[in-house]
């Protein structure tokens, strides 16, 4: 990770996301490596917020609505980037009403004769947004009671806790960064397996 940020890799790859924002691929493949650099290392997850990862992970979950491998994939990079940093979950508090959109979006009940496996993945998705929404409004909720508590200056608490992160975040950070490249590991495996069973059914 860190001969990645040494050699520019979070640019690359938050400039990839900005020019393919319609290749899901793309988005995921991004997602996910950002979720790997952002998993132990407040450096990678400044770098990644000041190039305008969030953004552009927020983006990701309105321009791939119907992709769930995708939206788990970019909610869990949102997650590990603002665990432990106060003043990273600040910045992606104005995103919050999106990230709500979006599971909105995935709680619309599925249709007649939708396919079983595809409405198990919105559910998986849906989890994963919620926990991001939470996330985002714990952080909200303790933000404003900061706020009265200090008179307004809830600033200084979330400052060092961006500069000293706790090591049980980072444990945490670090296992669900494992966990999602294990989860995309299998859907890749999944997919491979269902178009080789569509070839030989087609030929």
């Amino acid at each position: 990770q860190a001969q990645i940020f040494d050699l520019g890799g979070i640019p690359l790859v938050l400039a990839s996301l900005a020019k393919f924002k319609r290749d899901p691929l793309v988005q995921l493949s991004g997602a996910v490596a950002l979720g790997g650099l952002c998993c132990a290392s407040a450096t990678n997850r400044r770098s990644v917020a000041k190039h305008g990862g969030p953004g552009l992970l927020v983006q990701a979950l309105q321009q791939h609505a119907d992709r769930a491998d995708v939206i788990v994939a970019a909610s869990e990079a949102l997650q590990l980037l603002v665990k432990g940093d106060g003043g990273l979950r600040k910045q992606l508090l104005p995103s919050l009403y999106l990230v709500h959109g979006a599971v909105l979006k995935q709680e619309e009940p599925a249709g007649p004769g939708a396919d079983p496996k595809r409405d198990k993945e919105r559910l998986v998705a849906l989890k994963s947004l919620r926990k991001l929404e939470a996330e985002l409004r714990g952080s909200a909720a303790a933000r404003g009671g900061a706020q009265g508590a200090q008179g307004g200056d809830g600033d200084s608490e979330a400052g060092s806790e961006a500069g000293t992160p706790r090591q049980d975040v980072v444990q945490t950070a670090d296992q669900q960064a494992r966990e999602l490249q294990d989860r995309f590991q299998k859907w890749r495996e999944q997919k491979k397996s269902k178009s080789a069973t569509t070839r030989r059914a087609g030929g």
